[in-house]
């Protein structure tokens, strides 16, 4: 009886030791929650969280570039009006009536205290169908975004007479200038989801803005024919038709449709434009100076329409997920744009601004003769992949941009050509308009099969997936290699399979696996100020598996959000073989979503 008395006085006297330290320990914890301001802006104010909470920090008038995030829109609303506006382009003996919430075209999944929405349009939908769609969920998202945020700006923001620069239609954020004391008010603000440091500088172009030479225009003919850019538009007839492009850097004279732009001006603008426009001669172009403002720049382009952005030109913030990234993700992913980013002419130095974003395509440079080896100035992340310090493989392919002539060549000149290449892909299939991953994974799988562009090899984070095919991008889709729907898992283990027939033909196959950032803000989600991208996208697994049921090849290598595994399938025999995409860790926001291909 004494000894059970003993321990029971020693298990309360050891609580009553622990009590505190949990006490501290979740008081920490809770602070840590709490805290909404980014590590960067933290480091430019230069106070820690506890000084930020407290008010013990000395006052400044000083103002930093910011950008406020809030909770997001209900995304089915945009989504599902889409929908209906694209199915009102049908007849009406085809119009579907018997699905009221269009299962077939978007579901709509609740997950952590996020509701999540995947499109996932027919691949049997027309132009048509697929550009209605778009511009009505474009045009209510920025009905609920805009009345959304100027709610937030007259609620919290203009009794403080903050210096608001920016009230964003396409995501839930606020680009405004603030003082220390806004931004420690605003970390107490229920209605604030995270607040990040905005550099407002002005970019720079990634190449001399010199016109191209003839000798130079002989040149671009000829990456044009290593990408097979002309082989594609006579088997397959594709000009870009029913496309549209915009671009956006410093220097472009105004803001304007950019239909037969004078390619001989002396303008690095006019000769991005050029190389788009020999890939991709019947897509109409749209051009805004990013002097203007990179935000409302980006966002007239989506208002605009257009399907694909292409920016060659950068920030020198070298391998960062900074808030440029994030923003890009953001707009990438709910609202169907392809973005098209050069990866930067500073080699190992590092990829720039916001090259590091996961649902962009960010472009290396090759030399323009064979083997196509990197260009030493073609910009990659030296770091290699580190998803818990925001970092991916980067560039995700390469394309030729280099020419003979001494400083008229870079990754600016290699990126339109693969923005051209996008271009002839959705005029092909136009519902890749809305699947951003899936064509990054089709890009991957159709490049050049090389042991250097295969994740796990040291040169594949300065390659990326390889050398850019335009004919063999649209011949994977002819085929019907790849997954024309969205996949999408939300489970630890959960899975999904694919069928991959190999034939006796077949001495090399190659696939590749492309999983996106779904960035969705909620009220308590818990993103903090964490570096992180606000819902950490997880990981996966890609394996390939024989018809017999053998283990050919598998890529698990942590952080990379495409991975890509190539084998000669002789050794192991015709039929049908097994793609295999299994999750195996949660994104914070339970799902994560990906495409697949192969050839």
């Amino acid at each position: 009886m004494r000894c059970m008395i003993k321990k029971i006085l020693s298990c309360v006297l050891m609580v009553a030791m622990l009590m505190p330290m949990m006490a501290a320990a979740s008081s920490a914890d809770g602070a840590s929650q709490d805290m909404k301001v980014s590590e960067e802006l933290m480091d430019k104010l230069g106070v820690s969280q506890n000084e930020l909470k407290s008010g013990d920090y000395q006052l400044s008038d000083n103002k930093i570039s910011c950008i406020i995030w809030i909770e997001d829109i209900d995304m089915e609303v945009p989504v599902k009006a889409g929908i209906e506006a694209a199915e009102r382009t049908k007849p009406v003996s085809l119009r579907n009536m018997t699905r009221p919430n269009e299962a077939a075209a978007y579901e709509v999944m609740n997950i952590n205290g996020y509701k999540l929405v995947d499109v996932n349009l027919e691949d049997s939908a027309d132009d048509t169908y697929v550009q209605a769609y778009i511009a009505t969920e474009r045009s209510v998202a920025a009905n609920m975004y805009s009345q959304k945020n100027a709610s937030f700006v007259e609620d919290c923001l203009e009794e403080q007479d903050t210096a608001v620069n920016y009230v964003s239609n396409y995501s839930p954020c606020v680009f405004a200038d603030l003082s220390i004391d806004e931004i420690a008010e605003l970390n107490e603000n229920e209605n604030v989801c995270r607040i990040g440091y905005w550099d407002d500088s002005p970019c720079a172009v990634e190449a001399s803005s010199d016109a191209f030479t003839a000798a130079e225009r002989a040149n671009l003919n000829t990456h044009i024919n290593i990408i097979r850019a002309n082989t594609a538009r006579t088997t397959y007839g594709v000009t870009g038709d029913g496309v549209r492009i915009g671009q956006i850097e410093p220097g472009v004279s105004q803001d304007a449709i950019k239909i037969n732009s004078n390619d001989s001006t002396d303008s690095h603008a006019d000769r991005v434009y050029t190389v788009m426009h020999t890939v991709a001669p019947d897509a109409v172009y749209y051009a805004i100076s990013s002097g203007s403002g990179f935000y409302s720049g980006i966002e007239s382009l989506i208002s605009n329409g257009v399907n694909i952005i292409n920016f060659s030109a950068g920030w020198a913030t070298y391998n960062t997920y900074d808030e440029r990234s994030r923003w890009v993700d953001h707009l990438a992913y709910n609202h169907d744009v392809h973005f098209v980013k050069s990866a930067g002419n500073e080699g190992g130095t590092g990829v720039t601004s916001p090259g590091m974003a996961y649902n962009i395509i960010t472009v290396g440079n090759t030399n323009m003769t064979s083997p196509y080896a990197i260009n030493n100035s073609s910009s990659y992340n030296n770091g290699g992949a580190n998803i818990s310090s925001n970092l991916t493989f980067k560039p995700d392919i390469s394309a030729p941009g280099t020419y003979n002539s001494s400083g008229r060549s870079g990754t600016s000149y290699a990126a339109p050509l693969v923005t051209g290449t996008i271009a002839l892909m959705c005029e092909y299939q136009p519902a890749l308009k809305t699947k951003q991953h899936i064509v990054k994974a089709i890009l991957a799988a159709s490049a050049s099969k090389d042991s250097r562009y295969t994740t796990g090899y040291s040169t594949f984070k300065e390659y990326g997936a390889g050398l850019l095919d335009a004919h063999a991008a649209i011949w994977v889709i002819y085929k019907g290699n790849y997954s024309s729907t969205t996949g999408s898992l939300s489970s630890v283990s959960a899975s999904r399979s694919y069928n991959m027939t190999v034939t006796s033909g077949d001495t090399s196959m190659r696939v590749a696996l492309a999983y996106a950032n779904r960035i969705q803000f909620s009220s308590g989600s818990g993103h903090a100020g964490s570096t992180a991208p606000s819902g950490t996208i997880g990981e996966m697994k890609l394996e390939v598996l024989s018809p017999s049921g053998a283990l050919v090849r598998s890529c698990a290598i942590s952080g990379a959000n495409l991975k890509i595994v190539q084998f000669d399938p002789r050794s192991y025999g015709t039929g049908t073989y097994t793609i295999k995409v299994t999750l195996t860790s949660l994104s914070s926001n339970g799902t994560t979503n990906f495409g697949v291909a192969w050839r």
